[in-house]
């Protein structure tokens, strides 16, 4: 990163910067312009953005992190940046502590110093309330995150892992449009969708309105409602977050083993049904039933869909058939979902056998090495295990 403190005149750069301060006004010639005062860690920049609405400018607003490119120029004795393009950096694009004003002195020895402090207090409540705080590492290393709806401190917590009880019953899960979750026993259909509310349809059709009336300009009061439009985006991904953790969590604690598919799930949102899609939880459960130790994955070529699991053979059938009818050997299910559900748990099951089967003959109980005849029946078992 191309710190504020080390720029120089002539300087082309392509940097993310914090955006402290945002003004509009207007030139002597009655032209629009943007003010900006960009900030990192070394000091504070002047930016300004000679021309808003030209096709490199996206929106953005005050604290917002920003990707710029531009020139640095100088103006009265000082440096200036002339913005050509801009856009809102995304999280994981940059650091925030590289971004807030820092102490030169040493972090660990101003620590040890509050801590005296905290030590010297006679107040015993007071006392025992900021021990509390400070003398946690997890607290003291918390990472401040800026959202939409303000800012918040990111602590991690370790908590003692409970033994779950054994229930003895495992399950196989499909994805699907119609029933986002299929189950291979007898529980019911789950669908997991967080449709979005009025309030937000209402407030994107006036932001789009206001935008083309405008000339494709965004007003004071459209920047207002795209910031509360933010806030209630962000409250429905919460929403779907809760939703997936409590479905996940009812899961794991119902089985001892979770067969899925490893669909491909964010290509679904460019087909027939990708709104639909959107408005679903289950790429989170899937994302959270893959990190289990509890979850087995099929592969995704498996045709969970058109395999027969009397004969084995393969039956394709249109989209709108939701029955299932074996060609081969008649066999028959009421529901297309469930049993490709089945499939998939009797595919895992089929995996993890041959799985525990190489791992036997690896593990041999008697001190004699394992010969080419043993290793030939582990690669076997392997590529069996890839074979449809």
């Amino acid at each position: 990163m191309k710190f504020i403190k080390d720029l120089t005149e002539g300087e082309r750069i392509n940097e993310i910067y914090l955006c402290r301060k945002k003004q509009s006004a207007l030139t002597k010639a009655g032209k629009p312009y943007e003010s900006l005062m960009l900030q990192d860690k070394t000091g504070t920049l002047d930016a300004k953005i000679w021309e808003p609405s030209s096709m490199g400018i996206d929106d953005y607003d005050e604290l917002d992190y920003i990707w710029v490119q531009g020139d640095i120029t100088s103006f009265q004795g000082a440096y200036q940046l002339n913005i050509k393009r801009l856009r809102v950096a995304q999280e994981g694009e940059y650091i925030p502590a590289d971004y807030l004003p820092c102490s030169d002195k040493d972090v660990d020895v101003m620590y040890e110093e509050l801590l005296g402090f905290i030590r010297t207090i006679k107040a015993p409540y007071m006392k025992q309330l900021l021990s509390g705080f400070f003398d946690d590492a997890e607290f003291a290393n918390a990472t401040l995150v800026r959202k939409a709806s303000g800012l918040y401190f990111y602590i991690t917590c370790y908590i003692p892992v409970t033994a779950s009880v054994k229930t003895g019953k495992s399950a196989g899960i499909d994805f699907g449009i119609e029933n986002n979750l299929n189950f291979s026993d007898d529980r019911e259909a789950v669908n997991a969708y967080v449709n979005e509310t009025d309030y937000i349809k209402r407030l994107s059709r006036k932001i789009n309105r206001c935008w083309i009336r405008n000339g494709k300009k965004h007003s004071a009061n459209n920047k207002k409602r795209i910031i509360k439009l933010r806030r209630a985006y962000e409250k429905l991904a919460n929403k779907k977050a809760d939703l997936a953790h409590k479905i996940v969590h009812e899961l794991l604690n119902s089985y001892d083993f979770i067969a899925i598919q490893d669909e491909m799930l964010a290509n679904w949102h460019k087909g027939l049904f990708g709104k639909q899609v959107q408005h679903s939880c289950m790429g989170l459960i899937k994302a959270e039933l893959m990190n289990s130790s509890k979850t087995h994955v099929v592969s995704k070529d498996y045709p969970s869909t058109q395999v027969c699991p009397v004969c084995g053979q393969l039956t394709k059938h249109p989209l709108n058939k939701r029955e299932y009818d074996c060609a081969f050997c008649g066999y028959h299910h009421n529901s297309r979902d469930k049993k490709s559900a089945q499939s998939i748990l009797e595919r895992a099951l089929y995996e993890v056998s041959l799985e525990q089967r190489a791992k036997s003959l690896v593990e041999t109980e008697s001190s004699t090495p394992v010969g080419l005849t043993d290793i030939c029946k582990i690669s076997s078992m392997t590529q069996e295990a890839q074979v449809l």
